[in-house]
């Protein structure tokens, strides 16, 4: 789910040749509960093998607090031209178009209604794709 406290504006430096961005990223406590389930069910998976297993740096009662400390900004500003039926909750529709803009389209990790733990890449090409057969067939 996103989080609304997130956002990126416009920084108020004053210098009009680069406004600059004031990039508020926030991160709730379900996030961290979520990336510790991810490590627990890949550990219960490995340990149920014979070939690999994982071994936690931390004890159970302190992974919390080390994913929280490595929580940084997670490099992938996902969400900034949000994608949505709703122009008012939304950059850009479906199909990738700027809400009330003809001819201008999005195709990136920013159109992301919400955002995976990492590594958009392979997705923001689909969506590049998609987006191509979008336009080919308005041609």
């Amino acid at each position: 789910m996103s989080n609304r406290e997130s956002r990126v504006l416009l920084s108020e430096s004053g210098d009009p040749a680069d406004p600059g961005l004031d990039i508020r990223f926030r991160y709730r406590d379900e996030d961290f509960a979520s990336v510790l389930s991810a490590h627990d069910v890949l550990a219960a998976s490995l340990g149920s093998g014979t070939t690999a297993k994982l071994d936690f740096y931390n004890p159970p009662e302190d992974r919390i607090a080390a994913i929280r400390e490595q929580a940084l900004d997670g490099y992938h500003q996902i969400g900034t031209t949000r994608m949505g039926d709703n122009p008012r909750e939304s950059v850009v529709d479906r199909n990738c178009r700027v809400h009330g803009v003809d001819n201008l389209f999005v195709a990136s990790s920013s159109v992301f209604p919400t955002s995976s733990s990492a590594n958009p890449t392979f997705t923001i090409i689909a969506l590049a794709h998609r987006l191509g057969d979008h336009l080919a067939r308005l041609s």
